[in-house]
C-alpha cells in the first residue's frame, strides 16, 4: 500500500512553489479523480475517508495539518477540512481552524479572480501558537494556478513554522 501511495503522489512546481498532489491531472470530462474531488466538496464521507487513508502514511505524525479555507466564508467546514480532521484524529496537531476566510470570494471555478492578493486579503491566521516552530502541512482539494496554496503558505509563514509542505488532492492541467 505504501509503494502505491508513493507511486501515485507526484510533485509539481508552479510559480516557484512545490506542490505534492495525488492522482493525475484533471483534463476535463468526468474522470474518476474529478468525481472524487466533487464528492469531497459535497462532504461525502466515503471519499473523505479515501483521501484520509491515502494521505495518512505520507504526512509525518509530528506535523500540524491545516487546509485552504473554502471560497465561502460561511462554510467553515469544507470537505478538505474534514480530511484534515480525519488525519488528525490520533496524533497529528489539528490546525484546521488556523486559516479562516474572512469574506467570501468569487468561486474560482466559475471565473473568480485567481490572483494571490485576493487570497492574502481574504484569509486570516487565527492561531499562530499552534504553528510556531512546527512542521506544517497545508492541504487543498484542487490546484489550478496555485495562488490559494501560495497565499496560505505566506500567511502561515507569519507564525514562523519550521517547514511548510503544500499538498493538493488533484491538479487541473
Amino acid at each position: 500500500m505504501q509503494a502505491e501511495r508513493e507511486k501515485r503522489m507526484k510533485c509539481i512546481t508552479r510559480f516557484g512553489e512545490s506542490v505534492n498532489y495525488f492522482d493525475d491531472y484533471i483534463r476535463g470530462g468526468h474522470g474518476v479523480v474529478e468525481k472524487r474531488i466533487m464528492q469531497v466538496k459535497q462532504k461525502k464521507q466515503l471519499e473523505i475517508e479515501y483521501f484520509v487513508d491515502l494521505l495518512d502514511d505520507c504526512i509525518p505524525v509530528s506535523c500540524a495539518v491545516c487546509n485552504v479555507p473554502s471560497h465561502d466564508h460561511r462554510d467553515p467546514e469544507p470537505g478538505v477540512r474534514r480530511i484534515v480532521m480525519g488525519l488528525t484524529r490520533a496524533v497529528r496537531a489539528n490546525a484546521s481552524g488556523c486559516l479562516v476566510r474572512n469574506r467570501t470570494i468569487a468561486k474560482l471555478s466559475r471565473g473568480g479572480e485567481r490572483g494571490l492578493h485576493v487570497h492574502l486579503h481574504s484569509i486570516t491566521l487565527t492561531n499562530m501558537a499552534a504553528l510556531r516552530g512546527r512542521e506544517v502541512v497545508i492541504i487543498d482539494d484542487i490546484v489550478t494556478s496555485g495562488s490559494s496554496l501560495k497565499a496560505c503558505k505566506q500567511i502561515v509563514g507569519r507564525a514562523n513554522p519550521k517547514k511548510v509542505t503544500l499538498i493538493a488532492l488533484a491538479c487541473v492541467g
